[in-house]
């Protein structure tokens, strides 16, 4: 630089030297000058002893030049909007309007995007085109200036001109586009204005003043907007869950960063030693339990965390604000730490704007004061930033947690449509390898008038707990727990899901069950189920007695669905009595006692199928007969909400009519004991089994524990 100036005196500038050192004076203006110089010259020992611009050229064009302008606008269209403008604004058939779009869809200079209306594929189609041709006559006078090119450059010398020219400001701020100064003019040799020119103290104050003010009221209105997010995050913290929160290190991160902060908003205020409750302190245990509850329910990390976070909120209690940016500067918003003021002293800024003297005073207040100001802005922005995240944490850990309540409600929707589909799969398999029986077909052209003359109507209950015999079938209408029941939820999507598919797996006779998997909708079903069945020691535990698969048919808890012409007579599985809740859809029903039946029609000695289809072909006459012989028999149509019990060795009719689109509904299988008539009704089944050659062995344990338990009571 001083080789620079010494040339420039030598070429006839004779104040270069002066301003070289007025440039080297202090260390501010050197600082300056040297970075204006590094710009204007690259950083290689060619360019040190001259400057960089060492040559200038000019020269002069003549000439005469045409121009074709091309004008389009382009829309975008997809290919409906295409076709319909073709065909209206250009007056093309479709086959060729469908030709052009074609052309259009596979030239690639035509732009495309997939913003039409649901991501339909958009091409930009030029609407209108319009060509103008220009003449011109010209004469262009331009000069030219630079340093003389390198010959043989090397890569290392390219990359250093590219960087240098990188490192250049050029703009249209540029000295050159101002017509009062020349392009030559420097910013090191114009005139400085001396100190103080232009600035008014006595007006320039009170103008200030106004300026802190509005600073002021802008960093008090910061701050309450950071206290009232914070309340908020506060009020949405106390009422979340608990259980949610266990290791959440990222809140208790964030907690402890709002504690920080709500100590300065207290040290804003009024600077005082002492600050209020802040949250990782006070939510903690905003459930109603203890800290220490919480505490040992947190992993060793969490703990650790909220340790030490409520150990600096507890040290920060007496510590003033600047030994607390002392101690947790790493943690502030600040750029430099003496910085932040309290509201006292701001205000007490403001009054001293209003007694300056000098320029200098001025200059330093002001300075001051808009690096004291952003302090105090930037911690309430902080805080209001740090609450807006800990409310933004917890809405997405709601959300989060909604999901995985969805994903789980679809995973076991699917694990129950998929175990029905393998039920259904091994009871068709079971069925194909069955071997052929003719089928029975039940009964249903009983006139009704001759079913209500000659059966008596099933007996409604005012509830369960009126129950007075397990040997006769009984029914609740609008039973209050199967409504409380079938309202859960979790039920609701499990029987539309057995819904949905049982109608495509009916098997033989219109019939489907699927056994509902433990969890926690079974065990809220059995839990009902359990108000309509015998105490405890009032049904036969199966598993006690050791009876082959007792365990399983206990623990069995069935859903049932029938199709729409569904027809059945035949005793209910294993002869055992059975409790319905019918949720849907309406089953006509005829019910027999077994024993009364046989013994009446002296067919108790028969086989099971032949006296079985004695009920299969009733007619009205024989129906008549039955019931002057004393053949106690019940009828009853089930419909929903109903709570139906069938006693052991019930052989019961069925049929739905052609109109039912779904019936389906709950059932569970036991063995009551201590009556006479159920002992009776099983051994009656049972001898007619026999008759038939079925295996009756796990039969025969089940009708000696019916005896047993009956001469235990009876005792």
């Amino acid at each position: 630089m001083a080789y620079q100036a010494k040339v420039a005196e030598k070429n006839g500038r004779t104040d270069a030297q002066a301003a070289f050192t007025a440039a080297m004076s202090d260390d501010i203006s050197a600082k300056n000058e040297i970075a204006k110089f590094c710009e204007l010259n690259p950083p290689d020992q060619r360019y040190a002893r001259k400057q960089f611009i060492d040559w200038a050229a000019f020269k002069t064009l003549h000439g005469q030049k045409t121009e074709i302008i091309d004008r389009s606008k382009c829309a975008p269209m997809w290919e409906g909007e295409f076709i319909a403008w073709v065909k209206n604004v250009k007056a093309l058939p479709e086959a060729e309007a469908q030709a052009w779009w074609k052309e259009h869809l596979s030239n690639p200079r035509i732009d495309r995007d997939h913003d039409g209306y649901k991501g339909r594929l958009q091409l930009w189609i030029p609407k209108g085109i319009s060509k103008i041709t220009d003449k011109s006559k010209y004469t262009e006078s331009f000069s030219e200036q630079g340093n003389k090119p390198l010959k043989d450059p090397k890569e290392t010398d390219i990359d250093m001109l590219k960087e240098h020219v990188l490192r250049q400001q050029h703009s249209v701020v540029d000295p050159f586009f101002y017509a009062n100064l020349p392009a030559s003019a420097s910013q090191s040799v114009r005139p400085k204005m001396s100190e103080g020119d232009g600035v008014d103290v006595d007006r320039a104050g009170p103008k200030l003043v106004k300026t802190m003010e509005k600073d002021m009221k802008a960093i008090c209105k910061t701050f309450q907007t950071a206290t009232d997010k914070c309340e908020q995050a506060k009020s949405k913290l106390e009422s979340f869950p608990r259980e949610m929160l266990l290791d959440d290190l990222a809140l208790l991160g964030l907690l402890r960063s709002l504690d920080l902060r709500v100590h300065f908003l207290q040290r804003f205020v009024d600077n005082e030693s002492e600050t209020t409750q802040a949250s990782m302190v006070g939510i903690t245990a905003a459930d109603g339990s203890t800290t220490e509850d919480l505490t040992s329910k947190l992993s060793k990390t969490a703990q650790e965390a909220l340790s030490t976070g409520m150990q600096d909120f507890e040290k920060m209690k007496t510590m003033g604000a600047m030994d607390i940016i002392n101690e947790f500067q790493a943690r502030l918003p600040f750029k430099e730490s003496d910085t932040f003021l309290d509201e006292g002293k701001l205000r007490a800024k403001i009054d001293e704007a209003l007694r300056l003297q000098k320029v200098e005073d001025y200059e330093a207040l002001k300075g001051e004061w808009q690096v004291v100001s952003a302090s105090a802005t930037s911690v309430g922005t902080s805080m209001a930033k740090v609450a807006g995240d800990i409310a933004e944490h917890l809405d997405t850990k709601v959300r989060e947690a909604k999901r995985q309540k969805t994903r789980n409600a679809t995973a076991e929707r699917a694990q129950a449509l998929k175990a029905i589909r393998d039920q259904a799969k091994k009871a068709a398999e079971e069925l194909k390898a069955k071997p052929k029986t003719a089928a029975v077909a039940p009964v249903f052209g009983l006139d009704p008038d001759t079913k209500k003359d000659n059966m008596e109507a099933v007996p409604v209950l005012d509830g369960a707990d009126k129950i007075k015999s397990w040997s006769t079938p009984w029914v609740v209408k609008d039973w209050e727990h199967a409504k409380a029941c079938l309202s859960d939820s979790a039920l609701k999507k499990s029987l539309e899901t057995f819904a949905a598919q049982y109608r495509k797996l009916v098997g033989e006779g219109g019939r489907h069950q699927y056994a509902l998997q433990a969890g926690a909708v079974k065990a809220e079903v059995d839990k009902v189920l359990q108000l309509a069945m015998p105490s405890q020691d009032g049904f036969l535990d199966l598993e006690a007695e050791d009876i082959d698969g007792g365990g399983k048919f206990m623990a069995a808890t069935w859903l049932y669905g029938f199709g729409p012409d569904m027809s059945f007579c035949n005793l209910m599985p294993n002869a055992a009595s059975q409790i319905r809740v019918h949720v849907r859809g309406e089953v006509n029903m005829m019910m027999f006692d077994w024993h009364s039946f046989c013994e009446k029609m002296q067919v108790a000695s028969e086989p099971f199928s032949c006296a079985l289809a004695l009920v299969s072909s009733l007619t009205d006459d024989k129906l008549k007969e039955c019931k002057s012989k004393g053949v106690q028999m019940w009828e009853h149509t089930l419909v929903a909400n109903e709570l139906l019990y069938l006693p052991v060795g019930c052989v019961a009719v069925e049929t739905c009519c052609s109109g039912s689109t779904e019936v389906y509904g709950i059932r569970k299988s036991f063995f009551p004991t201590g009556d006479q008539r159920i002992v009776d009704n099983y051994k009656t089944v049972l001898l007619q089994f026999g008759k038939d050659k079925r295996s009756v062995g796990a039969m025969e344990s089940v009708s000696a524990a019916l005896d047993r338990a009956l001469k235990k009571q009876s005792a």
